[in-house]
C-alpha cells in the first residue's frame, strides 16, 4: 500500500512538473514570437530619448523688405533633477542668474524626473550669463568640483524661437499673431500663410542609461529642422504707419467708436495699407480687448450708404434701361408705401436730373427713381458681378460674403434702400474692390496681401481678374464721380495737383430690428486718383463720430492726408503742372 501511494504521488508530481514546463514553454514562445518585438521596442524606448527640434518661423516683410514679424533665438533651460544632488544650491544659483523664484526652482529640482523645464525662452545674453556663472564656480574642494561638474552636465539649453513684431501695433489685425509656443499662426497673415511660414520641426534622438546619462556608443540620430520661408507683403511700411496714425487721430478727435482705412493699387489689387482702429500691440496681444482684434477694413460688414451709389449707376448703365442722357424728376422727398424717402438737402424739385446730377447731389430720391427704372434684378446682377454675394478671394482668413437678401424678397422700400447703400451690409474691402473696377476700365482685380515668397514662388498665384462692366460704363461713372468732387458733395475735399474721382457717404446705422438709429451714423469716403490714369484708391470709414457725421466732413480730410502722403511717397505724377 505504501509503494502504491508512493508511485501515485510521483506520477502526480511528474504530471504537474510537465504541465509547468509546458506552460513555461508556451509563455516563452508567446514572449519571443508574439510580443517579443513590442517588448524590445519598449526597452529601447526606455533607453532612447527623442527630442523635438523647433523650426525657425519665416519672417514677414513689407514690400521693400522692412521686417514686420521675426523669430528670435531663445533657449529653454532644462535640468536633470535625478542626477543633480545639491538641489538647494542649484536652485539658488538659477534664481540669482535668471531672477526667478528660488522656491519654484527647488520645487522642480526635487521631482523624480530626468527632464524638468526650469525656464523658457531666455535670451542668448541670459544663456551666456548662466554658462559663465557655472564656469566661474569655485572648484577648490572635491565638493565644489562635484557641484560644478553636475551643473555642467545636468543643466542644458534647448534651442527655441520666439516671435516678435518690430513695429509693435503696425497693421496688427492684418499681420496677426502666433501661439505662445510659436507653433501655429492664430490670426491674420500669420494664420493664412502658416504652412509656408512655420517650416518643419526636426528631431534628435539619444540613447541613455537608467540614470539618464548619455551612452557614447549608443543610438544617436538627428533630423535637422527646416526653417520656414519668409514672405513679402504688398503693404508699404511708411504708408501703413501713416494711415494707422491718421485713423487713430481721427477716431479720437471725432469721438468715434472705430475707424478703418484701405489703400489699394487700382491696377493690381495690391493692398498697400490696411488700417483698423482701435488696435493693439502685437507683442502683447494677450492684453488686447476683443474689439481691438477686429479687422474692420477687411472683415467687418456695415451699411455703406451713398458710397455705394456709383455701383447703382453702373447697374443702371449696364442694364441698357438708363443712359447718361436719361432724366428724372426729382423732388426733395417721395413716399414709397408708408415710408418717406428724402434728401438731406431740401433742394425743391429738379425737373430733369440725369445720373451725373443725381450723383453730384447724392440724392436718395433720384437714386431711388433710377433703381425703380431698372428693377430689382438688374441691381442685384451688378452685386453679383462685383462678387458681393461671394466670400472675397483675398488671402486673409475669416472673410464672409455681404449680407444681401435675394431680390425677390425686397419690398419697394427695400429696393429704394439698396440703391443708396442701406438695407445691405458689405465690408470696406468689398466696396474698394467694386469701385476700383470703375477706375480700372471695368476690370475688377483681386485685393491681396502677398507680394512675393522668396524661395517658394509657386505660392504666388496669378490673382484673378474679371470684366464686370463695359469700359464705356466705367468711363461714364468715373466722370460722374469726378463731377462729385468738383461740383457736388465732395467739392470740399481736395488733393492738390491731382484729379480725383470720389463719392461721399453718410449712412444711418441699423438698430437691431428696430429700424435705424437716428443718432448713430457711419461717415465714409472712397476715391481714386489721378483720373487720367488711375493708380490708387483710398477708402475711409468712421463709425459713429460724435457731433458732425457727414462723410465729406469727417472722412474727407482723412482721404486728403492719406492720399497725399501716398502720392508723394510713391512718386505718382500729378495731373496738373505747378
Amino acid at each position: 500500500m505504501k509503494t502504491r501511494g508512493y508511485w501515485s504521488l510521483s506520477r502526480f508530481l511528474m504530471i504537474l512538473f510537465g504541465a509547468l514546463l509546458l506552460i513555461a514553454a508556451a509563455r516563452l514562445i508567446w514572449i519571443q514570437a508574439v510580443i517579443g518585438g513590442s517588448l524590445r521596442q519598449e526597452a529601447e524606448d526606455a533607453r532612447v530619448m527623442p527630442r523635438s527640434t523647433p523650426a525657425q518661423r519665416g519672417g514677414i516683410y513689407d514690400r521693400d523688405g522692412i521686417p514686420l514679424a521675426l523669430s528670435s533665438t531663445v533657449y529653454d533651460v532644462i535640468a536633470d533633477p535625478v542626477n543633480l544632488y545639491q538641489k538647494g544650491r542649484a536652485a539658488q544659483m538659477l534664481a540669482d542668474v535668471l531672477e526667478g523664484n528660488v522656491d519654484f526652482y527647488y520645487g522642480e529640482l526635487i521631482r523624480p524626473t530626468h527632464y524638468a523645464v526650469m525656464a523658457r525662452h531666455i535670451t542668448q545674453a541670459q544663456r551666456d550669463m548662466l554658462v559663465d556663472y557655472i564656469e566661474d564656480l569655485p572648484s577648490e574642494t572635491s565638493q565644489e568640483k562635484e557641484f560644478k561638474t553636475q551643473m555642467r552636465n545636468f543643466i542644458v539649453f534647448e534651442l527655441n524661437y520666439e516671435r516678435y513684431y518690430p513695429a509693435d501695433n503696425l497693421a496688427a489685425q492684418t499681420i496677426g499673431w502666433v501661439r505662445s509656443d510659436n507653433s501655429e499662426g492664430q490670426a491674420g497673415v500669420e494664420m493664412y500663410y502658416d504652412s509656408v511660414l512655420k517650416g518643419r520641426p526636426g528631431s534628435s534622438t539619444s540613447e541613455r542609461d537608467v540614470f539618464g546619462n548619455l551612452i557614447p556608443a549608443g543610438v544617436q540620430k538627428e533630423i535637422p529642422a527646416q526653417a520656414g520661408q519668409p514672405i513679402m507683403l504688398t503693404l508699404d511700411y511708411h504708408i501703413q504707419a501713416f494711415a494707422d496714425r491718421e485713423i487713430e487721430a481721427a477716431v479720437i478727435e471725432r469721438g468715434a467708436k472705430a475707424g478703418a482705412v484701405i489703400v489699394m493699387d487700382v491696377k493690381t489689387g495690391e493692398l498697400i495699407a490696411v488700417s483698423s482702429y482701435p488696435t493693439f500691440d502685437l507683442n502683447e496681444y494677450g492684453k488686447a480687448k476683443e474689439e481691438e482684434f477686429r479687422n474692420r477694413a477687411l472683415i467687418d460688414l456695415y451699411e455703406p450708404g451713398s458710397t455705394l451709389k456709383p455701383v447703382t449707376a453702373v447697374a443702371a448703365l449696364e442694364s441698357g434701361l438708363v443712359t447718361t442722357e436719361s432724366t428724372f424728376e426729382v423732388p426733395t422727398s417721395i413716399m414709397i408705401g408708408i415710408h418717406e424717402v428724402s434728401d438731406d438737402d431740401p433742394h425743391g424739385t429738379w425737373p430733369a436730373a440725369n445720373l451725373a446730377y443725381i450723383m453730384q447731389g447724392s440724392s436718395n430720391v433720384g437714386t431711388t427713381k433710377v433703381a425703380f427704372a431698372i428693377g430689382r434684378n438688374a441691381l442685384y446682377r451688378q452685386y453679383e458681378a462685383v462678387e458681393f454675394t461671394k466670400v472675397p478671394e483675398t488671402d486673409f482668413p475669416a472673410l464672409v460674403p455681404a449680407v444681401i437678401d435675394q431680390p425677390e424678397s425686397w419690398p419697394d422700400i427695400g429696393l429704394s434702400n439698396h440703391s443708396f447703400g442701406q438695407g445691405l451690409a458689405i465690408s470696406p474691402l468689398m466696396l474698394t474692390r467694386a469701385v476700383a473696377a470703375i477706375a480700372n476700365g471695368g476690370v475688377m482685380v483681386t485685393p491681396h496681401l502677398l507680394k512675393d515668397a522668396p524661395g517658394n514662388p509657386t505660392i504666388t498665384p496669378d490673382w484673378p481678374t474679371a470684366q464686370v462692366m463695359t469700359p464705356q460704363t466705367a468711363l461714364d461713372v468715373t466722370a460722374m464721380m469726378e463731377n462729385v468732387m468738383q461740383n457736388g458733395t465732395g467739392r470740399t475735399i481736395e488733393l492738390e495737383g491731382y484729379r480725383v474721382a470720389g463719392k461721399t457717404g453718410t449712412a444711418q446705422k441699423a438698430a437691431f430690428g428696430l429700424g435705424y438709429d437716428t443718432d448713430a451714423y457711419i461717415g465714409s469716403f472712397i476715391g481714386f486718383f489721378p483720373v487720367e490714369d488711375p493708380q490708387i484708391i483710398v477708402c475711409v470709414m468712421l463709425d459713429e463720430p460724435s457731433g458732425e457725421y457727414y462723410g465729406a466732413r469727417v472722412a474727407g480730410p482723412l482721404f486728403t492726408s492719406i492720399a497725399g502722403f501716398t502720392a508723394e511717397h510713391l512718386g505718382i505724377p500729378k495731373s496738373y503742372s505747378e
